[in-house]
């Protein structure tokens, strides 16, 4: 098993990490998840010169790998790598706009909390993945959801996996986080 610590974004991030569905991911690739799971509170906060405390309390507990988990947010991807350093960190992983898409790019989960089929076609193509649920469900239940850490509690609730939102065609920040995680074993 390869110990690996994470440092996400924000709460929504720090979420999908710590649910069930990503845990069984990780061991089913040979990780452990190293605790506890950062949350940033804000990507202004995974700069170099503050990112650096939480990568040695994730080492203090064992992590041989880090991760980051972050939105793009409009920046280009390169932009936001190198903001974020990639001396002390193994694997930055940018979702492509924001990561409500990878809640998009989960049919099983969307038809579950929208109580109608949807296959959403180009989940990572929406500048605001959220507003796109938020209307969806509006539409198929008649109601909202109140922000995107509710939402994302509603998704992990209803089953949302990276795994599955992975092997959607056009998802491909979702699948590059399964494939780099991947790479991370080694057989000891």
């Amino acid at each position: 098993m390869t110990k690996v610590g994470f440092i996400c974004e924000g709460a929504t991030e720090r979420k999908i990490v710590e649910s069930n569905n990503t845990r069984n991911l990780l061991t089913s690739l040979h990780i452990e998840l190293i605790e506890p799971i950062i949350d940033a509170t804000g990507k202004t906060n995974l700069s170099r010169n503050k990112i650096d405390p939480h990568i040695q309390r994730l080492k203090a507990n064992g992590a041989e790998k880090i991760v980051v988990l972050t939105d793009r947010d409009g920046d280009c991807i390169t932009t936001t790598k190198e903001a974020i350093g990639t001396d002390k960190v193994d694997l930055i992983v940018v979702a492509v706009k924001q990561i409500e898409a990878w809640f998009l790019a989960d049919s099983e989960c969307m038809t579950t909390i929208c109580n109608t089929e949807i296959n959403y076609d180009t989940p990572e193509e929406p500048a605001m993945p959220f507003d796109v649920i938020k209307e969806l469900l509006i539409q198929h239940t008649s109601r909202g959801v109140g922000g995107k850490t509710l939402l994302a509690a509603k998704c992990i609730g209803n089953g949302f996996s990276i795994a599955k939102a992975a092997q959607h065609p056009q998802c491909s920040s979702a699948k590059y986080f399964v494939s780099k995680l991947a790479e991370f074993y080694v057989e000891h």
